[in-house]
């Protein structure tokens, strides 16, 4: 009689291990070779507070990106930012700031997405576009 010794252990590389492949088809966002040249630096701030959003499944916004973009010495692009606010979705009570005087909750989220309008970047990343009217309501 073979004893099955197989306890349910999941393995590296098998497809019950959680990875970034569920959470971004990167073949599927890839882009044509020079399709997304004309895009400039500054997009990427909005993309990134839009990411945040998204990747923190709708609890933070990190928003406010300050800083200085630097070409490094191979060509590439290096932003240091600085003084960074975020706004936490849900709140225990209204007095809670989670994240300091800066943080307006669902109301600073609406204003963003009322003022965000998704770009190139945007897409390349695969974010779907926000209806502010969602933070009317109880998410």
């Amino acid at each position: 009689m073979a004893l099955d010794n197989n306890l349910g252990v999941i393995e590296e590389e098998s497809e019950e291990e959680d990875s970034d492949d569920e959470l971004f088809d990167q073949k599927a966002y890839e882009p044509a070779a020079g399709k997304y040249r004309h895009m400039k630096p500054e997009m990427f701030l909005q993309t990134f507070s839009h990411y945040s959003f998204e990747k923190s499944k709708r609890k933070y916004l990190v928003i406010d990106l300050q800083g200085v973009s630097e070409k490094k010495t191979d060509g590439t692009r290096k932003y240091v930012l600085t003084d960074p606010a975020i706004h936490k979705n849900k709140r225990k009570r209204r007095k809670d700031c989670g994240f300091g005087r800066t943080d307006r909750g669902k109301k600073g989220m609406r204003a963003f997405f009322e003022t965000h309008e998704c770009t190139d970047a945007c897409r390349l990343l695969g974010l779907q576009k926000v209806d502010p009217q969602i933070f009317d309501g109880k998410m």
